[in-house]
């Protein structure tokens, strides 16, 4: 004999009601020991490439990096520069070019003196989220080994972009596929 709640769901009184959601019962816990949370997953996370490859992007603009820092160096600091009247007229170039603010997405406006790695757009516009052998990747197929040797944290989302894609993306999709396989 099974008992939940006092009730019981193998004979008497209401038992064809009861035995049908024993029935039910059994069939979710079928369902929910079948679900694959990681395969759900990784399917929402392929149909949103073009998303998280945007959140790198504008993480780019904001002038971030992969822990959610500056990028360094700044144009005040970069060596590349012969004087700091040099630094700061590019600064000012790039400014005017790419101003820090204005873009949609989580991260806050870019300091004036932080590099985003945008001029043309080139780079940037090979700048990729793929899923290979198992695990997730930001890569460009227009690689810059100058800008990646100068700049080796810039690629990869900052848990500013994670939560953000989390929050506004992934949970909601996540869920209703989830509640899709459980049938609940």
């Amino acid at each position: 004999m099974f008992i939940v709640l006092g009730f019981n769901l193998v004979g008497g009184g209401n038992a064809p009601f009861l035995n049908k959601a024993m029935c039910t019962i059994s069939d979710f816990l079928n369902r929910l020991d079948a679900l694959d949370v990681e395969e759900i997953a990784v399917e929402i996370i392929a149909e949103d490439t073009a998303e998280l490859t945007q959140l790198q992007k504008d993480q780019l603009w904001a002038g971030k990096d992969n822990e959610g820092n500056d990028l360094t160096p700044t144009y005040l600091t970069d060596p590349y520069f012969k004087t700091q009247e040099q630094a700061k007229a590019y600064m000012e170039y790039k400014y005017k070019l790419t101003p820090p603010e204005g873009f949609l997405s989580p991260y806050p406006d870019r300091k004036k003196e932080v590099p985003n790695l945008w001029i043309t757009g080139y780079w940037q516009s090979g700048i990729q989220f793929k899923i290979e052998d198992g695990g997730f990747f930001i890569n460009t197929n227009k690689l810059n080994p100058a800008i990646i040797a100068k700049y080796p944290k810039a690629l990869g989302l900052n848990e500013t972009g994670l939560d953000y894609y989390r929050t506004e993306t992934f949970n909601d999709k996540f869920m209703s596929d989830v509640r899709k396989t459980l049938q609940v």
